[in-house]
């Protein structure tokens, strides 16, 4: 299983793809928005992790252009990592893009359960962690 870790802070990056390596995921990692977008065309991912607040290109805009791909690409799992207190996981609001969120700091166990909850609701034969 292969995914995308996007946030422009280098270390919120790499504590992510620590994580992910425990349940035997790689990850490539993409500083903007517009870096991951560039990623994603290159390279087929099973899991997108899209930061909240970034410059450039928002996690909500970037996620919106994934899903505007009309394609498979366009069908990726995104889950929003954030650190907004006033972001709200449990509204979902209509044009998110998302298929998950968690709150930074990150905790395994929550990073673990959005996985899966995305990778069930996307119907991905991939939905068991290692």
């Amino acid at each position: 299983m292969r995914a995308l870790c996007i946030d422009d802070h280098p270390v919120n990056r790499r504590v992510l793809v620590v994580l992910l390596a425990t349940a035997g995921i790689e990850a490539d990692e993409a500083e903007s928005g517009p870096e991951g977008l560039q990623r994603i065309e290159a390279c087929d991912y099973d899991l997108v992790f899209m930061d909240l607040r970034m410059p450039e290109m928002d996690g909500l805009e970037a996620a919106a252009r994934i899903r505007g791909r009309g394609d498979e690409k366009g069908e990726v799992p995104i889950i929003l990592v954030t650190a907004d207190v006033e972001f709200s996981i449990d509204t979902p609001r209509a044009g998110d893009h998302l298929d998950g969120a968690i709150f930074k700091p990150i905790k395994p166990d929550a990073l673990f359960e959005a996985i899966a909850s995305a990778l069930v609701s996307r119907g991905s034969d991939r939905a068991r962690l290692n």
